[in-house]
């Protein structure tokens, strides 16, 4: 399931009338991003590689501060993986509606779809909050209101330094807690509490105007071997993006 996270009901949302908001939409952006894996959460979904797309449709304003975002996500199948996934097929759809408001905090919804796997649909609500500092903090908290009904969580610090005008060096570090049925479900675990951490550098360079790079390299692994077992993590992950906005 799909990303740090991170998708919406709908993005018929994003063609309702909000002809009475007085707003204005911002630019839209598509990425496409090409890696070894698929973590998703600790748990490695595909190591024999993947590509992922975003597309962030744009924002409408509903104040200083405030604005209703929606965004579409896939990952595609580069590899067979454990007899369920093949080569060539979206294995994923993800969809989300999401609402920033002031002071850093967001809400959301994400629904989860899985054409060619069989797996069954789901949905969550998300709260996050984020800083921007020398070292930034942020926490999100995700809900199963669905087919798990239990919580995911990530607590985590991000800092980015210049190495010129067009490219950074961006560095993260989170840790996720689960709670005991959302371990259950989805790696066998048999308790609840801290579940998995993920470590990344990664080098950005801005190529123009509406054309982005990005390069990372990652390292992830179990906090809890009772609720995240060794064995269905990855370790070592790699992947290079490329974004466009228009």
């Amino acid at each position: 399931m799909g990303r740090l996270g991170r998708l919406t009901g709908g993005i018929a949302l994003a063609s309702l009338s909000f002809a009475a908001v007085p707003a204005h939409a911002a630019e839209s952006s598509l990425s496409l991003y090409f890696s070894n894996t698929y973590i998703w959460r600790g748990i490695n979904l595909n190591d024999s590689g993947v590509m992922q797309f975003s597309l962030d449709t744009g924002s409408i304003s509903l104040g200083e501060n405030s604005s209703l975002n929606f965004n579409v996500w896939g990952n595609m199948d580069l590899g067979d993986f454990d007899g369920a996934l093949h080569s060539g097929d979206f294995s994923e759809l993800d969809l989300t509606v999401s609402l920033s408001l002031p002071a850093g905090f967001s809400v959301g919804y994400i629904e989860y779809h899985f054409p060619s796997s069989g797996l069954l649909s789901t949905r969550e609500l998300f709260a996050s909050w984020s800083k921007d500092l020398t070292i930034s903090p942020s926490v999100a908290l995700y809900y199963d209101v669905d087919e798990v009904e239990d919580f995911y969580a990530t607590v985590a610090l991000g800092y980015s330094y210049a190495l010129s005008e067009k490219a950074s060096l961006d560095l993260s570090a989170l840790a996720g807690i689960a709670g005991e049925d959302f371990a259950g479900a989805y790696s066998g675990g048999t308790e609840g509490g801290f579940y998995n951490f993920d470590v990344n550098a990664g080098v950005s360079f801005q190529a123009s105007e509406t054309v982005s790079l990005s390069a990372v390299l990652g390292y992830g692994d179990t906090l809890n071997e009772d609720a995240l077992p060794d064995a269905l993590t990855q370790g070592f992950y790699f992947g290079a993006a490329l974004g466009v906005s228009f």
